[in-house]
């Protein structure tokens, strides 16, 4: 074949592979995506609602701030520490039957809205909580430092109760039959600040 052959045959199947693609884009994707069936498909698949979950304020001095993500399935990935390897797992039942009473609750909304003036506990080395709730039709941020999400509210409790498994599933005990002993975020960050520092008990 001489260069010209070669040329002609090289620029057609450059013109066919780019036609290709237009086809592919312009007219298959766009029918694929709206097929009914591929749409139920996906629906089914993709979880109802997702739950990020960040704590911050005096745990960042030792850098024990710990953060999780769950599903509306119940799979959770959880970082115990900014510079931890990710844990991933299931939580309880019970414990996702509470997220899903959370996100249908009324009171949801009303905890996103902003607020000024608060006496937040991040700011005396105490700790705060920033929830991202998402679902296939809203978004809401809950803050207990910068919206109306209160420390006293179930959805701050349900979050400690959250970390409390997280922080060891194999000994974890449902609220009504745990022990007094320091369990949950701030046994955590508790035993953490020990390994960190040493403290003179006298």
């Amino acid at each position: 074949m001489s260069k010209r052959d070669w040329f002609l045959f090289i620029s057609t199947f450059i013109v066919a592979v780019l036609c290709g693609m237009w086809l592919y884009f312009t007219t298959f994707v766009p029918t694929y995506v709206a097929n009914p069936t591929v749409q139920e498909i996906a629906e089914q698949v993709a979880p109802e609602w997702t739950v990020s979950v960040r704590v911050y304020g005096g745990c960042a001095m030792a850098g024990v701030c710990p953060a999780y993500e769950l599903t509306s399935r119940g799979a959770y990935r959880y970082q115990p520490e900014p510079d931890a390897a990710l844990e991933t797992g299931s939580l309880p039942p019970q414990l996702t039957t509470e997220y899903n009473e959370l996100v249908t609750s009324e009171a949801l909304a009303a905890q996103t809205a902003l607020v000024t003036g608060k006496s937040c506990r991040s700011f005396a080395d105490g700790l705060d909580y920033t929830v991202l709730l998402t679902t296939s039709a809203e978004s809401y941020e809950l803050d207990t430092c910068r919206t109306a999400l209160s420390y006293e509210s179930g959805t701050v409790a349900l979050v400690r109760e959250t970390l409390s498994y997280l922080d060891n599933p194999g000994t974890y005990q449902p609220p009504a039959t745990q022990s007094t002993g320091r369990r949950g975020l701030g046994g955590y960050i508790e035993r953490k600040l020990d390994e960190t520092f040493d403290y003179d008990d006298n």
